[in-house]
């Protein structure tokens, strides 16, 4: 039976990617779904069958390139708290008259979404692009020390008090942010790595369904050919956010030029490429690449140790130089050096040698690929796509048969 699902999310790759594969899975099955997204990603959307309802943000996709500090991280349930205050008056009036069977929700959003369905008494489903979150673990609480942000800092007594106003705007006076934050004992999560991977995986129970990546042909990306050389494909992105990073690929070019790899960088739009100077033969440059395709061939792959990126290069077993930019990359980082599937350079340590030493590394380490191989089988086999349309599908039926 077709079903009517709403996806809500923020404008951020590593939020959206993570859903296209099911959202496409969910309208190959017969079921409707409407994308609540910002103008930059409804492309993607649409090429999923998906109906797009476009909504503005406060967010930017982009980040812009200062480090990363305790403030800010104190700040960001409060910023992300606002999308939800900005969000809410189009998604109320959109499916007022057209209420969805179930509302899948990026974490992020929770205060929205969870206010949502108390108001139309709806199914709520969570998701988790990074690390799932239980009463054992907290990416959050990890970031925040890592970032060193004070116990007592301002920024908790404002989230509390707009989270407060935000209830009662919306019609539940009587209903606290502590309310919304423990949600639904039964609502289950979907979570896009796989339990080994998570931090504390032993702990969390039937409700969090670990699919791992949910992967499908990306064709708004483009294409690219392998070399003719036959030489390893090192690949380097620092992904979409954190990118404005002239002087790491800068470095990255000092650290391979001449050397027996073909080197794949992705840089974004906002370095130019003019900015790395003249670029050696063994060297591509783009503003982005179709990136699953590089990582079927790449040996080796330096990045920012974001968690879709991470996951995809575990998918293919691809080794693992982890570059992170920020203290929730640093958490997937960790985890990464932890689990033995690469090497982590902290953000003051790049230089080419320390880059071409890592990539060497792991390039030449048998015992690491052989737990690649590993890795990467319990990645295939944690269901993906198809896997995260049965959990959206059974939320549906269950609701229903209550």
């Amino acid at each position: 039976m077709s079903r009517h699902f709403a996806f809500v999310n923020i404008p951020a790759h590593g939020h959206v990617t993570p859903t296209l594969a099911v959202v496409a899975e969910l309208v190959r099955r017969g079921h409707r779904v409407t994308y609540a997204t910002t103008a930059e990603f409804a492309p993607a959307v649409e090429a999923t069958g998906a109906e797009v309802l476009t909504v503005g943000s406060t967010l930017t996709s982009t980040h812009p390139g200062k480090e990363v500090t305790a403030d800010d991280v104190a700040w960001l349930p409060l910023i992300l708290l606002r999308e939800s205050a900005l969000l809410a008056p189009a998604l109320l009036e959109r499916f007022e008259t057209d209420r969805p069977d179930v509302l899948a929700y990026d974490v992020t959003l929770y205060p929205l979404a969870r206010m949502m369905g108390r108001r139309w008494d709806r199914p709520t489903l969570e998701l988790f692009p990074t690390f799932a979150a239980n009463q054992e673990y907290s990416v959050a609480k990890e970031a925040e020390r890592i970032a060193g942000v004070a116990e007592e800092h301002p920024a908790t007594a404002a989230f509390h008090a707009e989270f407060t106003e935000f209830l009662a705007r919306n019609g539940f006076d009587g209903v606290t942010p502590e309310d919304i934050t423990r949600g639904d004992t039964d609502e289950p999560r979907l979570v896009f790595l796989t339990r080994e991977f998570q931090y504390a995986g032993e702990t969390f129970d039937e409700r969090f369904a670990f699919v791992g990546p949910c992967l499908a042909e990306r064709g708004f990306q483009g294409g690219w050919t392998p070399p003719a050389t036959g030489l390893p494909v090192v690949y380097v992105s620092l992904g979409t956010a954190h990118n404005l990073r002239p002087e790491f690929f800068r470095a990255c070019v000092a650290a391979f030029a001449g050397r027996p790899v073909h080197v794949v960088m992705s840089i974004g739009d906002r370095v130019p490429a003019e900015a790395l100077g003249e670029l050696p033969p063994n060297v591509e440059v783009h503003a982005r690449v179709p990136q699953l395709t590089v990582l079927r061939h790449a040996s080796a792959f330096v990045c920012h140790a974001g968690m879709g990126s991470t996951m995809e290069s575990l998918y293919f077993g691809t080794p693992l130089v982890a570059v992170p930019q920020m203290p929730e990359q640093d958490v997937v980082a960790g985890r990464i050096a932890e689990l033995g599937l690469g090497r982590v350079l902290g953000r003051g340590e790049v230089t080419p040698e320390s880059l071409r030493d890592a990539v060497e590394g792991v390039l030449a380490d048998d015992a690491l690929h052989a737990r690649l191989r590993d890795e990467s089988r319990r990645v295939r086999e944690a269901g993906g796509t198809r896997a995260a349309a049965d959990r959206l599908e059974a939320r549906a039926e269950a609701a229903v048969r209550v």
